[in-house]
């Protein structure tokens, strides 16, 4: 696949963020963390860690792998999926 400069050029947090209609300063206190670093986070001046990328994926509703994958950052299968176990819940709380 090849990608465009747009898709090359968006950013999965700046794009969910906008789209759920929050401000640097909202999503930093969501995650506990400054508005400065998920502003340089945004745009490439920051690294991610998988912790963050944990809490970031969660709040904004985005696909963790891909959230990893964007960002470099490399996971092992079964810690993986040992946290997506984890973010999604036990299953009798979701009927």
């Amino acid at each position: 696949m090849v990608l465009t400069t747009v898709q090359h050029a968006s950013n999965p947090i700046r794009d969910a963020r906008v789209l759920q209609r929050m401000s640097l300063r909202d999503l930093a206190d969501v995650i506990g963390c400054s508005h400065t670093y998920v502003s340089n986070l945004e745009k490439g001046r920051s690294r991610a860690n998988l912790p963050i990328l944990v809490v970031l994926a969660f709040v904004l509703e985005l696909d963790l792998c891909e959230l990893c994958n964007h960002y470099g950052v490399k996971v092992d299968e079964d810690t993986m999926n040992c946290i997506l176990g984890h973010i999604e819940g036990p299953k009798d709380l979701k009927e």
